[in-house]
């Protein structure tokens, strides 16, 4: 199926949307990249409602020098892809997006491109822009550096990330149901452990791979009804992290609420306006006890939609708050779009540290840094009557990284596993407030 290309936007086409894969190309990592190991080639089918010209893009990542010969209608260019750079040990994970200097004339109806690539890479995605759109990213890109909410009250010391989820396991025995997990939640003893473990702010998770969310929230029960909870538990947690000096931010993940068969069936106006709908909701609800959002599995939506546009999501998740701080995540890929406060850094582990405020390189390149590090094996527990693993890291790995990050203005967020009961792993909480000593 052809792929419509916007005239007036960026058009982010990944390797899954690909007519056809050979050579020895093939997707990898849940299909959000393709592979080569020594050559292959990718071809894609787009269609546009007039001749236009676009220029070329492509977001791929490479150790070492390859070619890529681009190919459409009778022209056929081939070009050097230099080695990558980014934050990571593993080669692979430095994606960049580069300008191939290629423009592309595309005459109305359907068109094939082809990209085939010699060497050892892989490729996200390529991006074909008209040069109208160009401008617009660029003015985007300008005002959003002085729009930005500030990322300093943040950037002294760390914060945690748990996802407390309908997978999530007690210390033993038979786990709770959803909605009695939420009404049994001690909220001031889990602030209390915040606390303890040294969190200047906490994500806590409103829904992953099943559409919960921990409160009556008509927006979203709309969409998912008999999934909000009576209790708002995302209030009393953060009125009990308040009282400890503490941000409240929220993860959310509308394309696991979604997905498959919304996001397959839907339109993209349908799911921005869910989306907008649920952000005004929650920011009406919450204000200024709601200091930032962390959105997952935004490469997915634009995989999706081509070119997904998450201005009027940024604008509508300030809602009741404009200092609140809101990221879009992309993972390893370059993000796709400049409307987010800070990096996302699904990191997981320990990364070089950026040069300045902002990465000037690499997939984060021109955002504020931030790194999420993920301390157990899995993001959350979901291992019945088993204990939480013990830690990845220690205090001293975890201190130096924080303090270079923070001297850069950049955050830094740990993933911890939570039981359903709201307590961490015993040698979790020791390394936290060996950390805890150490930072402050």
């Amino acid at each position: 199926m052809a792929i419509l290309l916007s005239q007036h936007a960026v058009n982010h086409i990944y390797a899954k949307r690909a007519a056809s894969l050979s050579g020895d190309a093939k997707l990898v990592i849940s299909d959000t990249q393709a592979s080569i190991t020594a050559s292959g080639e990718l071809c894609w089918q787009v269609q546009t409602a007039e001749s236009a010209r676009y220029s070329m893009y492509i977001s791929y990542s490479a150790a070492t020098e390859c070619t890529a010969t681009i190919s459409t209608g009778d022209v056929t260019e081939s070009i050097s892809l230099p080695a990558t750079s980014g934050y990571f040990d593993i080669s692979s994970n430095n994606f960049e997006r580069r300008n191939t200097g290629i423009v592309l004339q595309l005459t109305k109806g359907i068109s094939r491109i082809s990209v085939a690539l010699k060497g050892k890479c892989s490729i996200a995605s390529i991006d074909l822009a008209t040069s109208s759109a160009i401008d617009a990213l660029l003015t985007s890109v300008i005002q959003m550096q002085q729009a930005r909410a500030s990322l300093l009250p943040y950037t002294t010391g760390y914060g945690f990330m748990f996802h407390w989820v309908g997978q999530s396991m007690p210390r033993s025995g038979t786990p709770m149901a959803y909605q009695d997990a939420v009404d049994r939640f001690d909220a001031e003893a889990f602030a209390d452990m915040v606390a303890d473990a040294g969190g200047r702010y906490v994500f806590f998770t409103t829904n992953h791979m099943y559409p919960h969310f921990p409160a009556p929230l008509r927006e979203w029960a709309q969409r998912f009804p008999n999934m909000t909870t009576q209790r708002d538990l995302i209030a009393d947690i953060g009125m009990a992290l308040e009282k400890r000096g503490i941000a409240l931010m929220l993860y959310i993940n509308f394309t696991a609420a979604l997905y498959p068969n919304d996001i397959a069936n839907g339109e993209r106006a349908q799911l921005s306006d869910f989306a907008c709908a649920v952000f005004k909701a929650a920011g009406r609800r919450y204000g200024k006890l709601l200091k930032g959002w962390w959105v997952d599995s935004c490469y997915q939506l634009d995989r999706q939609f081509v070119n997904m546009d998450f201005e009027p999501l940024w604008t509508a998740s300030k809602e009741g708050n404009s200092e609140r701080i809101t990221t879009f995540n992309y993972w390893i890929l370059p993000t796709a779009t400049p409307y987010v406060d800070f990096w996302a850094g699904e990191v997981c582990d320990i990364i070089k540290l950026p040069d300045d405020n902002h990465y000037e390189y690499g997939c984060a390149v021109n955002l504020p840094p931030h790194a999420l590090l993920l301390m157990e094996d899995n993001w959350w527990h979901d291992k019945r009557d088993t204990p939480i693993i013990s830690p990845r890291f220690t205090a001293a790995q975890l201190s130096d990284f924080i303090r270079g990050m923070n001297a850069h203005g950049g955050m830094v967020t740990i993933n911890m596993q939570i039981y359903q009961d709201g307590g961490i792993g015993v040698g979790t909480m020791t390394e936290m407030q060996k950390l805890k000593r150490t930072i402050y």
